[in-house]
Order: C-alpha cells, then structure tokens, then sequence
C-alpha cells in the first residue's frame, strides 16, 4: 500500500465533495440529540460543494494549501490548511499559525495511518515556511477527532460557545 501526499487537483473534486459530505455527516451522527445546533447541519451534496469551493478559495487567499492523500491511486483523505495571523493579544513572534480548516479520511480508509501522514505532511510544509504553531477547530462532541489530535499533541487552547437564538 503506497501512499502519497499531494496538492488538490480540479480533477479531484468530485472525490473532495464526497469527503467533505462524510465529514459533514461524521460530525452529524456523533452530535447528541440533546444539541440545540442539530438542525443547523446542511447534509446536502450542494452544501458539501460549497464547503470544498470555501477551502478552495480559503487557501488561495490565505497562503494555504488543499492536500490529498492518495492510496493505490485513489484519494482516500484529505487536509486544509491556511496561514492565520491571530490576534494582536498574541505576542507577535507567534501570531502567524497554520489553522487547519477541514480534514478527513474516508471511513474505508481509516485506521491505516493516511490521517497521520497527512498530519505529518502539513507540518513539513508548515516548518518549511518558518512557522511554529498549527492550530485546529473540532466539534465538541466528536471525541474519535479530538482523541487523534491530542495523540497527535494538540492541546485544547480555547473553547468557543454557541447558542441558538430563538
């Protein structure tokens, strides 16, 4: 099994809509029924391609990149990440960060490392332009993600609340 860590290409994006639905419905199924954002979730196909047509334009704005992960050639994951300058209550030497805005593997293809080699390869490539912080969002309630970042030492630096306003 080879696997290989790449930039997106066009041709790959049905692959990446497909991903993003997954991690779209991931995130869903793991949500308590008790959460008050449940019905906020957009499942749909359209909603999934214009998440993958967000990263696209996120990256291309923000210095980042939208990286693949290939097994037997065949994308199996998928990584975003773009440059974020923080806050100016971060002390400037560390303010710029590498913010991961969306990953998954396919449900098939997990447990095989591909999530690690990813992780690997964004922070390579992160190094490589001379910053030392990465940071990430997950949803509270998916506890797979947050147990793989923090054996993949992330930490939790912030909470962030939502209400739903009736």
């Amino acid at each position: 099994m080879t696997v290989i860590v790449r930039e997106a290409k066009s041709t790959d994006r049905d692959t990446l809509i497909d991903l993003k639905l997954e991690m779209n419905r991931v995130e869903m199924a793991t949500m308590p029924s008790s959460q008050q954002l449940r019905d906020d979730r957009d499942l749909s196909r359209a909603a999934a391609e214009a998440g993958v047509t967000a990263y696209l334009a996120l990256v291309s704005g923000r210095g980042g990149e939208y990286l693949v992960a290939e097994r037997d050639g065949r994308v199996v994951g998928c990584i975003v990440w773009y440059l974020d300058q923080g806050s100016n209550s971060i002390k400037e030497s560390v303010r710029g960060r590498a913010q991961i805005a969306g990953f998954v593997v396919a449900a098939a293809a997990r447990g095989a490392g591909i999530g690690k080699k990813l992780m690997l390869d964004v922070e390579r490539r992160v190094r490589l332009r001379g910053i030392a912080r990465m940071s990430l969002g997950v949803v509270a309630w998916n506890q797979a993600a947050i147990d793989f970042y923090r054996r993949d030492g992330f930490a939790p630096a912030e909470t962030i609340m939502s209400k739903a306003l009736d």
